[in-house]
């Protein structure tokens, strides 16, 4: 019965000599290996095992033979007969005489080459998927839905708490949010099954003390019965990016003579404006009075120079949550935010001054004048360009009417 079990056996088995002589395989060891049966008899088991396993595999051998263990078991790695390399799980027993003295040993050996190259092949890709992960400033977590475990990589661990933190908490790491953002960071539209994957961009504080922009990337992962059972995170530092598009956005909605805000940057200004409250807005549009002459007499360096003056005037006669714009040549709008009739009034005194106020250039006095329209939000307007329209008509007017001056919109 036992040389049939032993030649039917879909493992690899084999009975050694207390000298380490094969005195038998099976068919399973000897496919193994590339042998046929006949090949791989009387062969010494050194004489097949890879030179590094040599020393681990002797080692248990002579303990067994010194009676102090009967079984050990190990991995190793074998030669096949074209000499590449077989990795097995050697399980070894002892059968000793009356008196323990070992006479023989009864070897087991599973192939796990496939196993080997498999987790080889995963060890690569995951070596790879690190080192760009490490070019990327890319970091991944998993959020464990039954026990509420939250387990970030290296990686991300490194991106928000620097190369001597350890791991966090889910509740850690949530308090490290910006908390304007912690709606936006939240997992619950996914552990809700509202969605099943989901794209964020947040702020954290990271561990230098500044506060840094990431995009993260989500996914709800079912069980084998459908059921939510984790959620996984990819996230990578967008700072720069956000910054970049931050700057393209102001230099696009920016004048690049004068700094102030162009018609794009006034009407990207204009929409943070409720138009339930359009009562307390004010607009001021304005000209400067001979500007083109000024211009034609001393060149466009002077009139450039003008303007850029004439916009530093603005901007200091005016609040931080107020805004300047120049709307191109010598036309300006100034929006006051949180202003009635009567501070309106001295605004556009105060500002109509600062026009007149004479130039310098290159040792020549520029004299220029201005006029504008002030409008104030009423009952009737259902936009900040409602608003615009009317001070627009009104600065019409007070041109009509000697310039230099100001006038009320109907």
């Amino acid at each position: 019965m036992f040389d049939i079990a032993f030649e039917v056996a879909a493992i690899g088995m084999a009975l050694v000599d207390v000298q380490g002589r094969l005195l038998a395989v099976n068919s399973a060891f000897a496919r193994m290996l590339g042998y046929d049966p006949g090949e791989i008899t009387n062969m010494d088991f050194r004489a097949i095992t890879h030179p590094e396993d040599i020393d681990a595999d002797e080692a248990q051998f002579h303990r067994v033979i010194a009676g102090e263990i009967d079984t050990y078991s190990m991995e190793k790695r074998y030669f096949r007969k074209d000499r590449s390399i077989a990795h097995g799980v050697l399980s070894v027993a002892t059968v000793r005489d009356a008196d323990g003295k070992a006479q023989l040993f009864v070897s087991q050996i599973v192939d796990i080459s496939e196993r080997k190259i498999a987790e080889h092949a995963l060890a690569q890709a995951n070596a790879k998927l690190s080192l760009a992960m490490g070019m990327m400033d890319c970091g991944i977590w998993q959020y464990d839905i039954a026990t509420r475990r939250f387990t970030p990589s290296q990686q991300f661990i490194r991106l928000v708490g620097g190369h001597q933190a350890t791991a966090q908490t889910y509740l850690e790491h949530a308090c490290l949010v910006d908390a304007s953002d912690r709606r936006a960071a939240s997992l619950r539209p996914l552990l809700s099954g509202a969605v099943d994957r989901s794209v964020t961009e947040y702020r954290i504080r990271i561990h230098d003390g500044s506060v840094r922009w990431f995009r993260c990337h989500r996914q709800m992962l079912l069980d084998d019965h459908g059921r939510p059972e984790q959620v996984i995170g990819s996230v990578i530092d967008i700072t720069d990016e956000r910054a970049q598009v931050v700057h393209l956005e102001k230099k696009a909605s920016t004048d690049a003579l004068t700094g102030l805000l162009n018609r794009r940057g006034m009407k990207r200004y204009v929409k943070t404006i409720a138009t339930t409250d359009l009562s307390t807005v004010g607009i001021i549009m304005l000209d400067l009075d001979h500007f083109k002459q000024a211009n034609d007499a001393y060149g466009h360096a002077a009139g450039d120079a003008i303007l850029v003056e004439a916009a530093g005037r603005l901007r200091q006669l005016v609040r931080n949550e107020d805004a300047v714009v120049r709307l191109g040549g010598d036309e300006f709008a100034v929006i006051l935010r949180n202003t009635d009739g009567a501070d309106a009034r001295r605004a556009v005194d105060r500002v109509l001054r600062a026009m007149m106020e004479t130039y310098g250039y290159r040792g020549q006095i520029i004299r220029i004048g201005a006029s504008a329209g002030l409008a104030i939000g009423s009952e009737r307007d259902r936009s900040v360009g409602d608003i615009i329209t009317r001070a627009d008509a009104a600065l019409y007017l007070a041109k009509q009417q000697g310039r230099n001056t100001w006038r009320w919109a109907a």
